[in-house]
């Protein structure tokens, strides 16, 4: 999925739902006046929702569960080695869509598994390409370049 995007702080957004590993990753456009005054925000490069996908077998189309954790993905520093520095974000949520029972112990510990391999690969492969080759995927994006952002409402 690529699109524009009419948001304060991007203006295209890109989107692949992956069935294995079970995860939504997104490269948000952002804005320049984002990037000059959110720094860490304008070094993010990928947006990894951890999330069921499924496609429906009597209909084309896709459905999602969000399992609430994420990992973003920051630009490489070019002095460290070339890796992705990454963060993993909101357990929290996920901790507590299990305790309020919007889903269920199966999903929790396959939504930790997934956050694990997700960073076992990374950290391994260094970066997203890489580590998605291990399962078959290449992905692509958009040349920045060719983009143009929607405006800002």
């Amino acid at each position: 999925m690529a699109r524009g995007a009419d948001h304060p702080r991007f203006g295209y957004i890109e989107a692949w739902l992956l069935r294995e590993p079970d995860i939504r990753i997104t490269k948000f456009h952002f804005r320049p006046e984002t990037k000059a005054t959110e720094p860490l925000t304008g070094r993010q490069e990928f947006y990894i929702d951890i999330a069921h996908n499924a496609r429906d077998s009597e209909r084309p189309r896709w459905t999602t569960t969000d399992y609430y954790a994420d990992i973003v993905l920051y630009n490489r520093d070019p002095g460290a080695d070339g890796r992705y520095s990454m963060e993993v974000l909101d357990l929290d949520e996920l901790e507590d869509a299990y305790t309020q029972g919007f889903i269920t112990a199966a999903e929790l510990a396959h939504a930790l598994s997934v956050t694990a391999t997700v960073v076992d690969g990374l950290t391994t492969y260094g970066d997203i390409d890489s580590w998605l080759e291990k399962f078959n995927i290449a992905l692509t994006w958009e040349n920045p370049d060719d983009i143009s952002l929607t405006p800002a409402p």
